[in-house]
């Protein structure tokens, strides 16, 4: 399902389809009982037909699972997939930026004093 280094997880629903969301919902509950930590971002795909959801649902929806981002996409139609797969990278690159932060002042805590002797 999601590999050990995944860090960005693309969470897609049919926004024309109202058992999608709770789909989803079973999903994430799965998810989240593993130990790993994962940023989410909320797809709304078929943007291009009729919405089946308000945005008070999508609202509530991103609140209860601490979603990163919300986007509403047309895959069919290729609308807000490129802001979309932008926005991932953005993700990806600010936490492999903490990760590395965080490692660094890990290794710079365990690195033992020097007694300043000489051979």
């Amino acid at each position: 399902m999601l590999s050990q280094n995944t860090i960005v997880v693309l969470v897609v629903f049919d926004l024309n389809n109202p058992e999608s969301l709770k789909q989803v919902y079973v999903l994430l509950t799965e998810v989240q009982q593993t130990e790993h930590k994962y940023k989410y971002i909320l797809v709304g795909n078929k943007s291009d037909l009729e919405k089946q959801y308000s945005n008070d649902d999508i609202e509530a929806f991103e609140n209860a699972w601490d979603i990163e981002a919300y986007f509403e996409v047309s895959a069919k139609n290729n609308n807000n997939i490129q802001e979309l797969l932008q926005q991932a990278a953005r993700e990806v690159v600010k936490i492999n930026q903490q990760n590395e932060k965080q490692q660094l002042n890990e290794s710079l805590l365990l690195k033992p004093k020097s007694k300043g002797f000489c051979c």
